[in-house]
């Protein structure tokens, strides 16, 4: 029997080292080596989970069977009525035992608890996600609401990204500035290790998809 709790500070590590089995593992089909090392830095860093936990607002929790952890999801506010389902992630080991809808309810539960009031779960999926879109899409009423291409503008700077896609990414302190500075650094990074410069006039293409539960 899976049991789920709220994670504090003193859970950074384990965190950090469940996040490096479950992530690159879900992504290995989806990112390079080096996209994922980036994202894991960016996201999972030590560093980054005490600021997403103690200044951006993430809510995290573990589950457990017994004593061995088998995943975790965190939650955010995004706005007056909207929180956002930043991550939610079952183990290789412990998936098929229906732990992710079990982790999916827990983020709903939480969120009503925090917000009684009718509400919105959003969470930004990729487009190869198939859990989303049929196991979990199906059973709890999940509406892709939008999704769409965005382009790289001169000086390898997406100059048609808003303010409000850099907020709705959730990332750093949500700003357009750093959102354009950590995704030069990363296009950068991923051209250079497939031996290619990252150029001005290079097509790069975002596809940002989000989905609306409502509470």
């Amino acid at each position: 029997m899976f049991e789920i709790r709220k994670a504090t500070l003193e859970d950074i590590e384990l965190i950090n080292r469940l996040a490096w089995i479950v992530f690159p593992h879900t992504y290995k089909n989806l990112l390079t080596p080096g996209q994922i090392d980036f994202m894991m830095d960016w996201m999972y860093s030590p560093t980054n989970l005490k600021k997403q936990m103690t200044e951006d607002g993430h809510i995290y929790y573990l589950a457990f069977e017994g004593n061995e952890p088998a995943g975790y999801l965190s939650i955010q506010p995004e706005a007056e009525h909207i929180y956002h389902l930043q991550k939610i992630y079952v183990l290789p080991s412990f998936q098929g035992k229906k732990l992710g809808m079990k982790l999916f309810q827990q983020a709903i539960d939480a969120i009503k608890e925090l917000h009684p009031a009718p509400c919105q779960m959003r969470l930004n999926v990729n487009r190869q996600n198939k859990a989303v879109g049929h196991a979990v899409g199906i059973r709890h009423g999940i509406t892709v609401i939008h999704n769409g291409q965005i382009g790289v503008g001169a000086g390898g700077i997406p100059v048609n990204v808003t303010a409000e896609h850099a907020r709705k990414e959730g990332e750093g302190d949500r700003s357009l500035a750093y959102w354009r500075k950590v995704h030069k650094a990363f296009f950068t990074k991923v051209m250079a290790e497939n031996g290619l410069p990252f150029t001005e006039d290079m097509p790069v293409v975002c596809e940002e998809f989000e989905v609306i539960y409502n509470i």
